[in-house]
């Protein structure tokens, strides 16, 4: 695989001298793979970002396709939050119930001053 890997870049090393290099008559090769490549990888990856949000731009091209797609938006929130409340509510019923008495105000004082009534 290494060898296949080296044979393509000195193909592409190759193909970028002829591009700017002039023949004997003064005239540039046309080869391929474009003048204006992108030179690193990050730009190309750029590229394909910016290619893609494009197309996604198109998936609403109507407003009816906007409008639906908005009411979905707002069923599945409405269906998260009725999930949150029922989570929650389960929570609750699993804590059980908190009982006021002598012990809740247990970390204001002294251990003494809330000693239980004999």
């Amino acid at each position: 695989m290494t060898e296949y890997a080296a044979r393509e870049a000195a193909q592409a090393r190759l193909q970028a001298r002829q591009r700017q290099v002039p023949d004997e008559e003064g005239f540039i090769t046309v080869t391929k793979g474009g003048r204006n490549a992108p030179a690193r990888q990050e730009i190309a990856q750029n590229l394909v970002v910016k290619q893609n949000e494009k197309r996604r731009g198109l998936e609403d091209f109507y407003r009816f396709q906007h409008r639906e797609k908005k009411k979905e938006k707002a069923a599945e929130l409405t269906r998260q939050f009725q999930q949150a409340q029922e989570k929650i509510k389960k929570m609750k019923e699993r804590r059980g119930t908190f009982k006021v008495g002598w012990h809740t105000n247990f970390y204001f004082g002294t251990h003494a001053d809330f000693a239980q009534p004999e």
